[in-house]
């Protein structure tokens, strides 16, 4: 790992949201048979997946600061500051797979933009080549990709786009999946966001 960067992720942001989730209605852990860990907020906004040999050890060990030792196949573990940690079997979990197929016919690409309201905390993203409405994320959420010092073995990931049947917006490389719930914009959001993308649609860097 070069710097504070691993598998896509700044991992002082990922902390960051880690710990959010912990304190504000729960942290998901979810490790399957297959040997796959589904990382989430409780309340979905966002979720990561990770191929069990390709999980950072640096991510491994902001969940075990928080949560202590991870989940054992086929085991959801969800912990919240201040409560005991729930335990239940992972064939009971209902966010395995529909949100993170990738379907070549379904996917839609997306822009993050450099437009931002900062008070509210969000950015937002755009549909390329598109007059459909604007969508917020969580500053947060996206501040916390970055492909800035990827090892050389480490594939820059494909994103942010949409498949039909999931309303997440998704970055996904070979090992690792993040997909984030996205917000619709206010009217009059809407239409300055508008005036800026007519102007040339500005990318925020990674």
């Amino acid at each position: 790992m070069k710097g504070d960067t691993t598998m896509f992720f700044n991992i002082s942001k990922l902390k960051k949201m880690f710990k959010e989730a912990y304190k504000t209605g729960g942290l998901t852990v979810a490790h399957l048979e297959d040997g796959e860990y589904y990382i989430s907020h409780a309340a979905e906004v966002w979720k990561i997946k990770y191929r069990e040999d390709f999980m950072p050890k640096e991510v491994k060990g902001a969940l075990i600061e928080l949560i202590g030792d991870l989940p054992e196949p086929d085991t959801i573990l969800t912990a919240c500051e201040g409560e005991d940690p729930q335990y239940e079997f992972a064939e009971t979990y209902g966010i395995i797979d529909k949100d993170f197929d990738y379907n070549p016919k379904t996917v839609t690409d997306y822009i993050v933009t450099n437009i931002a309201n900062p008070q509210a905390g969000y950015i937002y993203v755009a549909k390329k080549d598109s007059n459909e409405p604007v969508k917020a994320l969580r500053d947060l959420f996206t501040d916390a990709i970055s492909t800035k010092n990827l090892e050389e073995k480490e594939m820059k990931p494909y994103g942010p786009y949409k498949i039909s049947t999931s309303p997440y917006l998704i970055w996904q490389n070979y090992q690792c999946t993040y997909i984030i719930l996205p917000h619709n914009t206010q009217v009059e959001a809407e239409l300055k966001i508008r005036k800026f993308i007519g102007e040339g649609l500005y990318q925020k860097e990674e």
